[in-house]
């Protein structure tokens, strides 16, 4: 009966862990609703990309390089990929919401800007000139 009790907590520890493990991953399936269809509150204006490029260029291009390509001088000390932010595929099916969760909500080791970029206007602004990588 012990080895049993034994069998099942480790599998539910097990279970536990592989779940959190998923969660914090940053994959899509991972990211909550509420930000998959969480729409940008900031208008793609002028202004609005200006101080999306200004934040782009002080806290984003040192990793993801000048136009997302994921080529900045820090990328390849980094052990994950910055992936290419302009591509087809990452610009058609990620939306603002994923971006913004991906960037500023999920907790990654690069992206902690709390309390670098706290005004959420300035984050959205951030997302819409992502946008302008678009290929």
């Amino acid at each position: 009966m012990k080895k049993i009790l034994l069998s099942i907590l480790a599998l539910v520890s097990l279970n536990v862990i592989l779940v959190s493990a998923v969660m914090q991953s940053g994959k899509k399936g991972a990211i909550p609703e509420k930000y998959r269809t969480m729409k940008n509150p900031v208008n793609a204006s002028g202004e609005a990309l200006d101080e999306g490029r200004d934040l782009w260029n002080k806290y984003c291009k040192v990793c993801h390089g000048n136009s997302g390509a994921g080529d900045g001088v820090k990328a390849k000390k980094l052990e994950r990929s910055c992936g290419d932010l302009s591509s087809t595929s990452f610009q058609s099916q990620t939306t603002d919401g994923e971006i913004y969760y991906l960037s500023f909500i999920n907790k990654v080791e690069e992206h902690n800007f709390d309390t670098k970029i706290p005004e959420e206007t300035d984050r959205w602004c951030i997302v819409n000139y992502l946008r302008t990588f678009k290929k």
